[in-house]
């Protein structure tokens, strides 16, 4: 049960179950009803999660690594626009 300040105290079998120690920073994250609890590992600067998520997305490219993006760019634009002239005709 919280008490006053909303403070919630972890039972000490837990805390020796989960390996939670007193300077051990965690993470709060709240889902529909209910707080999960992560350990932070690390802190990374700005420059580092981008480029580990440019790191991801070389690996993860798949299909699209070949396309023209100002080919794929430009027949969006037309397909759109005859999209919007065949709606302005039903009018």
């Amino acid at each position: 049960m919280p008490n006053a300040k909303g403070q919630i105290v972890i039972p000490k079998e837990i805390r020796e179950q989960l390996g939670i120690t007193q300077n051990l920073p965690l993470s709060i994250v709240v889902r529909e009803n209910y707080l999960c609890l992560y350990p932070i590992e690390g802190i990374f600067a700005k420059t580092q999660k981008e480029n580990s998520f440019y790191k991801i997305l070389a690996k993860t490219q798949g299909t699209w690594l070949k396309d023209s993006w100002p080919q794929i760019t430009a027949q969006r634009k037309n397909i759109e626009l005859k999209a919007s002239q065949s709606r302005k005709r039903l009018w």
